[in-house]
């Protein structure tokens, strides 16, 4: 190595597996499709939609509620679970996705 290269080296920041988080949209397309066929007697298609809607929902929630909490200078919105970021974030993706849910139900998959 010469005096003239630079002392620092590059990390790779890149994943060499992808992360759980990156799955979890396949995951969520997996077991929508699988409910609305298995379970409701629904079209695979619409399994699709509802699990790729859920899964974006889901993320969308807990990025609103971790923009809340930065924007509030807080770490935590609560005591009652202490270290896990409080009640709010165990349930944080459920705010937006339980009624999406139930809307994306209930536009296809029918009650008959």
């Amino acid at each position: 190595m010469s005096d003239l290269e630079p002392t620092t080296t590059k990390t790779d920041m890149t994943p060499t597996t992808p992360a759980p988080e990156a799955l979890a949209p396949l995951a969520c397309v997996i077991g929508g499709i699988a409910t609305v066929i298995l379970i409701l007697d629904g079209t695979w298609w619409a399994g699709a939609i509802i699990g790729l809607a859920l899964a974006l929902s889901a993320t969308v929630g807990d990025l609103t509620e971790s923009t809340i909490k930065r924007d509030l200078g807080i770490k935590d919105l609560g005591s009652v679970l202490p270290g896990h970021g409080g009640f709010m974030d165990r349930i944080d993706s459920l705010l937006l996705s339980a009624p999406l849910a139930w809307a994306l139900l209930a536009l296809f998959v029918p009650v008959t």
